[in-house]
């Protein structure tokens, strides 16, 4: 077995290119490892850092389009007066805070896409959620009984347009600012 110099993944000693990265093991199959060397020269420590290319704006809202999809069908909930249009919020506020928890939501799973830390290094699950904590707040208010409902959706009208604008402007939600995050393609 020998490790890709570039990223650290293991590979099969007659694979040409890293399965992770891609990068060229031509050059590190032909390099015999002695028993001089220590083991831990071998093996190089896992990654610290994340690569991937930046991923554009119209991939994003394309992975947030997907993301909005399960939401549309919990809306049913608003059906039961009251209670549902306050289980609908809660819904609504948690779904957007943990959508991201494992590093992509269903949007960006599909598109195979994942936060990141805009230093490169993998993100945290605060840094995950404070960045969706925008999208959450109408949820939050949509748990008031009678007026929450309609707070609620002209409030995430509001935010959801202006998190749009600064993505499509700026290449960043504010979201995103708010965490010292970025969006990456595998």
């Amino acid at each position: 077995m020998i490790y890709c110099s570039k990223c650290g993944t293991q590979a099969d000693e007659n694979a040409a290119f890293c399965p992770n990265c891609g990068t060229s093991l031509a050059a590190q199959a032909a390099t015999p490892v002695t028993s001089a060397v220590p083991v831990a020269a071998v093996v190089p420590p896992p990654p610290s850092s994340y690569s991937g290319q930046t991923e554009d704006a119209g991939r994003r809202v394309l992975a947030f389009l997907i993301d909005v999809v399960p939401l549309l069908v919990l809306a049913v909930l608003h059906f039961l007066p009251v209670f549902g249009w306050m289980l609908y919020g809660l819904v609504h506020a948690l779904y957007w805070l943990l959508r991201d928890i494992n590093g992509s939501s269903p949007g960006k799973a599909v598109l195979g896409s994942y936060v990141a830390s805009t230093t490169g290094a993998p993100s945290t699950s605060g840094q995950r959620m404070l960045r969706n904590l925008p999208l959450a707040i109408p949820g939050f208010i949509g748990m008031i009984p009678f007026i929450g409902i309609v707070l609620e959706f002209f409030l995430a009208l509001a935010i959801f347009g202006f998190e749009g604008l600064m993505l499509l402007t700026t290449g960043k939600r504010i979201g995103d600012r708010l965490a010292g995050t970025t969006v990456l393609r595998k």
